[in-house]
């Protein structure tokens, strides 16, 4: 799910013509382009695949169901996101503008795309391509220590926590967890958006800076979650 890529002209000043005077004919004309480049598009909140749980100054969390060989609206992501596969999935993306690009995913992929694209989304399979996706209203405060690898992955007796990438000082993890397990640490200290990767379970909780430091699985059955740290 890339960016597009405009293909505008440069602004042309013809150096008779007194530059302030064209700034804003100039912005104007650029901000025209970039809704042509978007023409025809919903935005997410009009896109009926799209159903949002939760928002804040941070976020915007949005539960997507396409039904089997169904394909989404054309659709504008204005803003950078992250997204998680809520089990398999087999898909055609069509950015517009671009040839389409047919993508197999597994449960739990997580994925992070920049904004300021439209595209559609078509469900190959014959069960429903779920997924959610986070809209980042606002870069993190993350930062990685110099050499410090973005990606890592901690075993732990009671399941395991991998750190998978850091965007726009957004931290992304995944936390997997035995039944009845509880698990603590910096991750849980910022912050941060907890998604249960669960097609039955519909849990997205938000935490401010040391609200929620702990995190249980009370289920019967080990369980898989997408943390966002801010």
């Amino acid at each position: 799910m890339p960016q597009t890529q405009n293909h505008e002209r440069p602004c042309q000043i013809n150096r008779s013509t007194r530059p302030a005077a064209l700034l804003p004919l100039c912005l104007v004309s650029c901000a025209l382009f970039w809704l042509g480049c978007n023409r025809g598009a919903v935005t997410i909140d009009h896109e009926p695949s799209h159903r949002l749980v939760f928002a804040n100054d941070y976020l915007r969390v949005y539960r997507v169901e396409a039904g089997p060989h169904q394909s989404t609206r054309l659709h504008l992501h204005d803003h950078d996101y992250i997204w998680v596969s809520i089990g398999p999935a087999d898909i055609t993306n069509a950015v517009q503008g671009k040839p389409p690009v047919k993508t197999r995913l597994e449960d739990g992929d997580v994925h992070f795309v920049p904004g300021s694209f439209s595209h559609v989304v078509t469900n190959n399979a014959d069960q429903p391509f779920r997924n959610y996706t986070i809209a980042l209203l606002k870069n993190g405060a993350v930062q990685l220590p110099p050499g410090e690898d973005a990606h890592s992955v901690t075993l732990l007796h009671s399941g395991s926590v991998e750190s998978l990438f850091v965007q726009d000082g957004v931290r992304a993890t995944e936390i997997t967890l035995n039944p009845g397990a509880t698990i603590s640490g910096p991750h849980l200290a910022r912050p941060h958006l907890l998604v249960h990767v669960n097609p039955d379970d519909h849990t997205v909780q938000w935490a401010d800076a040391d609200k929620a430091p702990s995190l249980t699985n009370s289920t019967a059955q080990k369980a898989t979650y997408l943390l966002l740290e801010f």
